[in-house]
Formats: C-alpha cells, sequence, structure tokens
C-alpha cells in the first residue's frame, strides 16, 4: 500500500506541475489545478491510495503483526528507572530543539556569536547565525541518538 502510494503521489505530483502538464499533453487542467501547489495533489493522492489498498485488503497476519510490534514498542518505551525521564523528557528536549534550531529561538543565533554586522568581530569567522545553526544541527543529531537511545529505537 506505502509503495503504491507513493508510485501514484509522485505521478500526480509530476502530473500537476507545469512540466509535467507540458511533458504529458495534460489538456484537463494546467500547472496547479486549482491554484493548489503539486505537493499537496502528491500527498492527497497517496494518501487516498494508501487507505484505499489498506482497507480493501487487511490481513489477519499483517493485523496481528501490527499488533504486536506496537505492543512491544509501548512496554519498551516505559521509564526505566526512578531517576529517568524516559520518553516525555525525550519529548521535551526535542521540542527544545525544535524551538532553538529552527524555531522563534533562532533570533537569539544573530548576536549570539559577535554583531551581525561586525565581521571583525565574529568568534568564529563566520556570521553568528551560520555558527548557531551549525551548533543546533549538530546538538540535533546528538539529541537524535538519545531520543532513539530513551524510546529503545536504536538499531
Amino acid at each position: 500500500a506505502v509503495a503504491a502510494g507513493m508510485v501514484f503521489g509522485i505521478f500526480a505530483a509530476f502530473a500537476t506541475e507545469p512540466f509535467g502538464v507540458d511533458a504529458l499533453n495534460i489538456q484537463a487542467w494546467g500547472g496547479w489545478p486549482l491554484t493548489v501547489h503539486s505537493a499537496f495533489w502528491g500527498l492527497l493522492v497517496n494518501m487516498v491510495t494508501v487507505a484505499v489498498i489498506s482497507a480493501i485488503s487487511p490481513s489477519p497476519e499483517g493485523i496481528a503483526h501490527r499488533e504486536t510490534y506496537h505492543r512491544d514498542r509501548h512496554e519498551g518505551a516505559r521509564d526505566t528507572g526512578p531517576h529517568s525521564s524516559g520518553p516525555k523528557g525525550a519529548a521535551a528536549l526535542a521540542l527544545v530543539w525544535v524551538v532553538f534550531a529552527a524555531g522563534p529561538g533562532t533570533v537569539v543565533g544573530n548576536a549570539a556569536f559577535g554583531a551581525p554586522n561586525t565581521p571583525a568581530d565574529w568568534l568564529f569567522g563566520i556570521p553568528s547565525l551560520w555558527a548557531w545553526q551549525a551548533l543546533w544541527w549538530g546538538l540535533g543529531v546528538v539529541m537524535l541518538l538519545y531520543v532513539s537511545k530513551t524510546v529503545r529505537s536504536e538499531t
């Protein structure tokens, strides 16, 4: 279902992009039908395809496997000790990372390592915001390792 959804979604995105409309010689619509971006049409077709295929072909073995998998994941993600913050702490850490790496906290990075308009004051020889982003995206790798270990999904 997922593979079919991906194939149909990619085709829908291509067929609703101006280049795809020209390449396929589609006369029914122009690029971006209803002024909605091609990515939306691809996602919509993907989700509908996956939902329809999943609804018409549920296998008992697949359902049993899914239930076993989710039960094991739920049991494995529980707190492991009296001082463990567990998945809730990992989620809080991820939220802090999102705020400072990609959200409103990036404003702090404008002047964290030197004034933006005075290159002579830049601590690392690059604009402060660049250094801020490199720092937080590096911390993001560490955070992902911690979160995956906390919820026991590391391999």
